[in-house]
């Protein structure tokens, strides 16, 4: 049975652990106290680089799936010194031990590398981060492909969907608002490819099950602004459109810049058969999930 390390248990994370330990053993660590039922676990922050070597070294797994980060891109603009001590020097740590142990990595990326001049972005464009952010997962991305033997990095954007840490999401967040009947500001000329966490989890399943490497966009189908996301939750969900307000991001001071269209192009996982819903088929299966 394949063995699995997984650093970070938040939406993303929680949701690979859960769908990953149907299959492998797996072994998680977390800053954070986690309650995980049937999986090893350990409070280890990513920075104690002795402290996680020693979880690695002596569980021997065949991969490392480090989703660990701090991802709160607002967080990040306002505590860099922070967010580059987890999200670069923290990569950094695990790539090394990986490399020492011939063990593979995989790497949770994001579309805030690019500028969002262009969309459509594939594996090969060039990035130019506007946030700090954006700029330590970049930096991480370099420390995995400088620092691995074998490395397979997953740039995903704007994860949608029930996950077991109960972590809430834009999509969540829309619901929510909507149910209650509250009016939401939403941005009309912010443009990303939201992605349904349940097919992220699978995308990720079928890259390391045929050993995949490199690096693989993998997000939704679909190019939407946040203001026409909101409005399919309206129609799939059966919401008041008229809660749903468009403005654009200079109505609001948000404290780091955010590319315009940071879509991402997925034509390489698609050419591998890998299925990512549209918006509308992520939002009717989260229904479902919601009312199940």
């Amino acid at each position: 049975m394949k063995k699995i390390v997984v650093t970070g248990c938040g939406q993303l994370g929680s949701k690979v652990v859960e769908d990953a330990s149907k299959k492998f053993e797996v072994v998680v660590v977390d800053k954070a106290v986690m309650n995980l039922t049937g999986n090893k676990f350990y409070q280890i922050d990513i920075t104690d680089k002795g402290k996680i070597a020693e979880v690695i070294e002596k569980f021997n797994p065949s991969c490392v799936i480090h989703t660990a980060a701090i991802v709160d891109v607002d967080f990040c603009e306002e505590n860099k010194d922070l967010a580059w001590k987890v999200n670069v020097e923290g990569t950094r740590n695990i790539a090394e031990i990986c490399r020492k142990n011939d063990i593979k990595m995989v790497y949770f990326s994001t579309d805030f590398i690019f500028d969002g001049k262009m969309g459509d972005y594939r594996e090969d464009d060039k990035p130019n981060p506007l946030s700090v952010y954006g700029r330590t997962k970049l930096e991480g991305e370099e420390a995995v492909k400088s620092g691995c033997s074998d490395y397979l990095i997953c740039r995903t954007a704007v994860p949608y969907g029930l996950n077991p840490a109960k972590k809430s999401n834009f999509g969540l967040w829309v619901i929510e608002k909507l149910k209650n009947n509250e009016k939401i500001n939403v941005f009309t000329d912010q443009i990303n490819s939201p992605t349904f966490i349940d097919d992220f989890s699978m995308a990720l399943s079928k890259l390391i099950e045929i050993n995949a490497s490199g690096t693989y966009n993998v997000t939704g189908s679909e190019a939407i602004s946040r203001y026409e996301f909101a409005r399919k939750v309206v129609k799939i969900f059966g919401f008041d459109e008229d809660l749903v307000n468009p403005i654009i991001s200079d109505q609001l001071r948000q404290k780091a810049q955010r590319p315009k269209n940071a879509s991402l192009n997925i034509d390489k996982i698609t050419k591998l058969g890998i299925k990512m819903s549209n918006i509308e088929e992520g939002l009717t299966k989260l229904k479902s999930q919601m009312v199940g």
